[in-house]
């Protein structure tokens, strides 16, 4: 495998989201593309999950269905619903 650069591994990330996805695209482990994304500094997509069920709390609170924040984030309803219920017990 020829070496990675963090533009390439930058862009494979927006493209694939996770270590798994950008590892079969290269025919490589997870492990190695972890390896290779710490390497040139780059944080894992997880670190924005926190932002996101931020918003979908709020976005909650304000009267947006469990239907509308799930269309609109992309995750099952059930993810919605565990989001919501784990910020509010943060409260």
């Amino acid at each position: 495998m020829a070496p990675i650069t963090k533009i390439e591994m930058l862009r494979l990330q927006k493209k694939y989201g996770n270590d798994v996805n950008i590892g079969k695209k290269l025919g490589v482990t997870k492990s190695r593309v972890w390896h290779i994304r710490t390497m040139h500094g780059i944080p894992s997509i997880r670190v924005n999950n926190v932002k996101r069920d931020r918003k979908i709390f709020l976005m909650r609170q304000r009267g947006a269905t469990f239907a509308a924040l799930s269309k609109k984030f992309g995750l099952a309803r059930s993810n919605v619903y565990r989001i919501c219920m784990i910020q509010q017990n943060k409260k």
